[in-house]
């Protein structure tokens, strides 16, 4: 769908954050498909990882941390960063706050692609997912002031 063996090592660090030398070790095309395909599902387990309840008892039952939202939350990450490849294929800058136009049921592909896991049928994590962007405020074109603080929050924690 999109190909990232276009852009060089240096862009694809940035985009992905993987190291700079790990992607110059790669001898193959198909090795740097591996390498950023595990760099986005570390970023997609790392999202669901601090979004998961903690043990013991609910204080309340929070929105922000359902399945949905979760869901709503890894595609959100996962439309920006697909986003940002075009825009630099393109040659333009890149804001989440301009947004992107992918539509829900590519960017779940990636998502699906990237991460065998927690997710059921396709028409079942659609609903999951639209579910999600309501909770989390995300509009057609991937973006959310919601989104945007719990991130900032992240990288805050990291």
């Amino acid at each position: 769908m999109y190909d990232w063996f276009e852009l060089t090592d240096a862009e694809l660090s940035e985009t992905y954050g993987v190291p700079l030398h790990i992607l110059q070790a790669t001898t193959t095309p198909e090795a740097k498909r591996l390498v950023v395909l595990g760099s986005l599902q570390d970023r997609l387990a790392q999202i669901e990882l601090r979004l998961k309840r903690k043990a013991g008892r609910p204080a309340h039952d929070d929105e922000l941390m359902s399945v949905d939202a979760v869901r709503a939350m890894c595609c959100w990450d996962m439309a920006h960063v697909v986003g940002a490849i075009v825009a630099k294929k393109k040659g333009r800058s890149y804001s989440r706050k301009d947004g992107t136009s992918i539509s829900n049921r590519e960017v779940i592909g990636l998502v699906d692609l990237v991460e065998q896991g927690p997710y059921l049928s396709q028409s079942t994590v659609e609903a999951s997912v639209s579910r999600g962007k309501k909770i989390l405020k995300i509009d057609r074109r991937w973006r959310s002031e919601v989104c945007d603080k719990l991130w900032e929050g992240f990288a805050q924690t990291t």
